[in-house]
């Protein structure tokens, strides 16, 4: 499956979602899928 993550927050905003995602992107690209 192709997944695509579109982030609509800033990167330094004092808060975690642009590192949960990052840990989610990698989580999904362990178990194969193509993550962009």
């Amino acid at each position: 499956m192709k997944i695509l993550i579109i982030f609509n927050r800033e990167p330094y905003d004092n808060t975690d979602v642009t590192w949960n995602g990052l840990r989610l992107a990698g989580q999904l690209q362990e178990t194969g899928q193509e993550v962009r």
